[in-house]
């Protein structure tokens, strides 16, 4: 039951990565990388292995097994390191490394950069669920390169890009310099209204000795500690929360979906 609400909850990841098809969904890991960076992609060992989307790296295991050798592609270099989705834990491209792999912990990974659209978890009952929050999960990465897109439409008509029945939105971010980040959100296609009402940023992997200063939508707000899980809950508007249950802190800020359907946050340290 776990990974069938994983699945819905990345339903917005995978909806837009099957419009986005210019290459397969599910790529094997020697699709994925160019020839010069294939080392491994195709050893016996990893050969299980897949990159769901562009961002989400798989390593699927027996039922029985504690733990699996896992290869870490090398992509491209605007990003350096694998995120664990369950721990945040970070491991550097062009690396293996043994992991844990009990049954409720699919080895799972997420390229530093990546920026990927979740529904809150408690909201998910079917594919067609809704929910009024888009989870934004923003991969801190050290050279500073976001980027994910968001797309929906019906779900059921053809005709949606031809009357503009649809909306996309755009991800993007460049490192200031090495101590300033900015992710910036701006519809770039469709005419269609979005079916969230706020945003909630999930800023994963900013070390632990740093406590980072964020502005969103030229606010300034100030992170707050807490203890225990957050995820998906509802908080406060332009309130951060700062949750150490993982390898580096998760900060959490909600805010309103952009009227002017453009939004920028930032974050230095």
């Amino acid at each position: 039951r776990y990974y069938m609400n994983f699945r819905y909850r990345l339903m917005p990841y995978l909806y837009t990565a099957m419009k986005n098809n210019e290459s397969p969904v599910l790529k094997s890991m020697g699709y994925f990388v160019s020839n010069e960076n294939a080392n491994n992609c195709f050893n016996d060992k990893f050969e299980s292995q897949f990159v769901l989307g562009n961002d989400i790296l798989v390593c699927p295991v027996r039922s029985s097994a504690k733990s699996t050798e896992v290869f870490f592609p090398v992509n491209h270099s605007k990003t350096s390191i694998w995120y664990s989705i369950h721990s945040d834990i970070t491991y550097k491209q062009g690396t293996s490394a043994f992991v844990a792999a009990p049954m409720s912990q699919l080895p799972i990974f997420v390229k530093a950069g990546a920026v990927i659209p979740e529904i809150i978890p408690n909201k998910i009952e079917n594919t067609q669920s809704k929910s009024d929050t888009l989870l934004l999960h923003v991969y801190f990465n050290d050279e500073g390169y976001y980027a994910g897109t968001v797309y929906n439409d019906d779900g059921m008509s053809l005709k949606n890009e031809k009357f503009t029945d649809y909306y996309e939105y755009q991800f993007k971010g460049t490192g200031k310099n090495s101590t300033s980040h900015e992710v910036e959100i701006e519809r770039i296609g469709g005419l269609r209204k979005t079916d969230y009402s706020f945003i909630q940023f999930v800023v994963h992997g900013i070390p632990n000795q740093l406590l980072p200063k964020f502005v969103v939508d030229k606010k300034e707000v100030a992170a707050a500690m807490k203890k225990g899980s957050h995820f998906g809950l509802k908080q406060d508007l332009y309130k951060v929360e700062r949750v150490t249950e993982t390898a580096t802190p998760t900060y959490y800020i909600t805010t309103p979906w952009p009227s002017a359907d453009k939004l920028k946050i930032s974050f230095s340290t």
